[in-house]
């Protein structure tokens, strides 16, 4: 009778051990996601399947203008202005793979302001959806001016007296 008591007590013990093991375990996975959740450089929602904030990082809401606290269980469409409204009920009633390719879209700031971003669109087997939501003004800013130089330049070209050409380091003429 002893060795099976001991036996008993022995095998509880290492139950205990295996789920306190694990608990850490899950534990320590959840801070890591956390962790990497806030430090994306982009801002990352989950929403519920019927389109309401359950989560949000605090690039996204540093962007957008709310609070966490403010964002959760607001419907996503108060961050979309009327002509992605349409948009959105399409994807949400669709049999839509479980991956959108990333999308250009505007969000809706809490001030107003409409930014234009680029968002990859998700959904869990579980129906709630998720957003890496990137904030594209600087790059179309950046190619808004290099247009204009490009644009100087080829006047300033097409409007000197002699014959000009660019070669690059190969020789090669690349502008004549």
């Amino acid at each position: 009778i002893v060795f099976i008591v001991c036996g008993i007590a022995f095998s509880l013990f290492q139950e205990h051990r295996y789920r306190r093991d694990r608990r850490h375990a899950r534990l320590a996975g959840e801070a890591r996601f956390r962790q990497l959740f806030e430090q994306a450089m982009d801002g990352i929602i989950i929403t519920n399947a019927a389109g309401h904030f359950i989560e949000a990082n605090s690039r996204f809401c540093l962007l957008s203008g709310y609070a966490r606290a403010d964002l959760i269980g607001l419907p996503i469409a108060t961050l979309l202005p009327e002509s992605d409204l349409g948009r959105i009920r399409a994807l949400a009633a669709s049999s839509a793979p479980a991956w959108v390719p990333v999308s250009e879209w505007t969000l809706r700031a809490r001030d107003g302001a409409l930014i234009p971003v680029e968002v990859s669109i998700g959904q869990f087997p579980d129906r709630c959806w998720s957003a890496i939501v990137r904030d594209v003004r600087e790059r179309q800013r950046a190619e808004r001016q290099e247009r204009a130089a490009e644009a100087r330049f080829h006047a300033f070209m097409d409007a000197i007296p002699a014959v000009a050409w660019i070669k690059d380091a190969a020789g090669n003429h690349i502008y004549m």
